[in-house]
């Protein structure tokens, strides 16, 4: 199982272009050591067995976690982003917004606390000392009523520029052409057929 395992997380990113054929022999196979525990066997079974032990196939945590981040978390990441990226003035964040971005980082928030109660397996968005905490504090200090963005402190927008500068650095903001390409890329990963799909197809 765990052999089988290790080549499913091998091949996952190309389950869009992968496929496989027979190899054509001139004789039937035969098991050199039916005894080794290293020689793959085939085992027979009736099709009730088959469909109950496929029935067990669950994805694995570390995949699950995966597409919950590629999935669910990047894009309130990269919303994140993009709303912090539009308040640039004087190559600073923070200085000048939109009238319509109250609303928009209004519900961007309620976006992710809807997103917190249903989805648990990645701790990313609740470490206080990441990026995303940092970035979702300010959104929602700025929000505040009776406070404002004008409530963030100077290291706040020292850090958000900061977060904002090595993004454009590494892959660029959000919508450009290097990012679009970056987050197009990982999404056919999380999209890829799972294990359990595999097992009840």
């Amino acid at each position: 199982h765990d052999k089988a395992q290790s080549i499913y997380l091998t091949i996952l990113p190309y389950f869009d272009r992968l496929r496989f054929y027979p190899l054509i022999c001139p004789s039937p196979a035969t098991p050199i050591n039916s005894s080794s525990a290293d020689v793959a066997t085939v085992t027979l079974r009736t099709v009730q067995q088959a469909k109950e032990s496929l029935a067990d196939v669950e994805v694995p945590r570390m995949i699950a976690a995966q597409r919950e981040t590629l999935l669910v978390w990047l894009p309130l990441y990269d919303r994140m982003v993009a709303l912090f990226a539009e308040t640039y003035q004087n190559d600073w964040p923070c200085q000048s917004y939109p009238p319509d971005w109250n609303d928009r980082a209004c519900a961007l928030l309620a976006d992710l606390q809807q997103q917190l109660k249903v989805h648990s397996l990645v701790s990313r968005p609740r470490d206080r000392k990441g990026n995303f905490h940092v970035l979702s504090s300010a959104l929602t200090l700025c929000t505040e009523k009776g406070k404002g963005p004008s409530a963030l402190t100077g290291r706040q927008v020292g850090m958000i520029r900061c977060i904002l500068v090595t993004i454009q650095s590494k892959r660029g903001l959000p919508q450009s052409a290097t990012h679009l390409l970056a987050r197009e890329h990982q999404s056919r990963c999380a999209l890829g057929t799972t294990v359990v799909e595999l097992a009840r197809a």
